[in-house]
C-alpha cells in the first residue's frame, strides 16, 4: 500500500519587523502584556504586602513581552525538532515552547527588575563605583599603588610585624611604585573588574524569583501560532500524542 504525506514548505524564521508587524496586528496585544503583569504583581504581592513595582514607563511591560516572543521565536526557528512539526502543521508543542520560553524569561527580568535587591547588588555598585573612579582618576590610582608596593615590598601578611608601616615607609616605597605604576594599574583594573563581575553573579545567583504564569491563557494558542507563522490556524485533534494523552494539528 503507497502512502502519500503531504507537509507544508519548510518554515522561514520571520525577522523582527515582521513580528512586530504581527504583534500590532493581534488584537489587544498591549493589554494583555499589562495583565500579566498585573497577575505577576499580584503573585509578588502575596509574599511582600508592602512592595509596589517601581515603573518608569508602561512602555517597558510591553518592550519586555516582545523582547522575550523575539527570543523564543528565533530559538523555535533554531531547533530541527520543532522545524518539523511546524512544517507538519503540528503547531501544539511549539506553541507551548514558546509560551513557556517568555515565561522563564520574563520571571527573571522582571524579578530582576522589579523586586528589591539583595545585599550582593550595593556590594556589586560598590565594586562598579571604586573601578570606575580608578580608570578615571590616574592620580588617585598611583596613590593607591604606592600603599600596595609598600605593602608588597615590605611581606605584608607574610612576615610578623610589631606595628603598622609608617607614612615615611610609605613616602618610601612610593617612588618605587611609581616605576611599575603603567604594570600594576592594569592588574588593579583587571581585579577589580573581576570582583565586580563575581557580585554581578552572586547578586543574579541569589536575587529571589517569583514565577510568571499564565502566558498561553492570556494571549491564546491561535494568536501566538500567528506570531510564529504569520497565518491563522485552527486546532484540530490529531498528530502524534504527548505524554499527556493528546495534541492539536493546527489546519488553515
Amino acid at each position: 500500500m503507497l502512502t502519500i504525506r503531504f507537509t507544508m514548505p519548510k518554515p522561514v524564521e520571520p525577522d523582527i519587523q515582521t513580528i512586530e508587524q504581527r504583534m500590532n496586528a493581534l488584537p489587544d496585544f498591549n493589554s494583555r502584556c499589562f495583565e500579566l503583569f498585573r497577575q505577576w504583581t499580584a503573585k509578588v504581592k502575596e509574599e511582600m504586602p508592602d512592595w509596589e513595582p517601581e515603573v518608569e514607563d508602561e512602555q517597558e511591560i510591553v518592550k519586555a513581552l516582545k523582547q522575550a516572543f523575539f527570543e523564543a521565536i528565533h530559538t523555535s526557528f533554531e531547533d530541527p525538532e520543532y522545524l518539523e512539526l511546524m512544517e507538519d502543521l503540528y503547531f501544539h508543542f511549539v506553541v507551548c515552547f514558546i509560551t513557556g520560553y517568555v515565561q522563564g524569561t520574563l520571571t527573571v527580568r522582571w524579578s530582576l527588575r522589579y523586586l528589591p535587591p539583595n545585599k550582593e547588588y550595593r556590594y556589586m555598585l560598590w565594586m562598579k563605583s571604586i573601578l570606575q573612579y580608578f580608570s578615571t582618576f590616574p592620580d588617585a590610582a598611583q596613590e593607591v599603588n604606592g600603599l600596595f608596593m609598600a605593602y608588597t615590598e615590605s611581606g605584608f601578611g607574610l612576615k610578623k610585624r610589631e606595628e603598622e608601616l609608617t607614612q615615611e615607609d610609605f613616602a618610601y616605597y612610593r617612588a618605587i611604585g611609581d616605576l611599575q605604576f603603567e604594570q600594576n594599574h592594569l592588574e588593579m583594573l583587571g581585579l577589580l573588574y573581576l570582583n565586580m563581575l563575581d557580585y554581578t553573579l552572586k547578586f543574579k545567583d541569589n536575587t529571589k524569583e517569583v514565577d510568571v504564569i499564565g502566558v498561553m491563557d492570556l494571549f491564546d494558542a491561535p494568536n501566538v501560532t500567528f506570531l510564529l507563522t504569520g497565518k491563522w490556524y485552527k486546532a484540530t485533534p490529531g498528530g502524534p500524542y504527548d505524554e499527556d494523552g493528546y495534541t492539536f494539528k493546527w489546519v488553515q
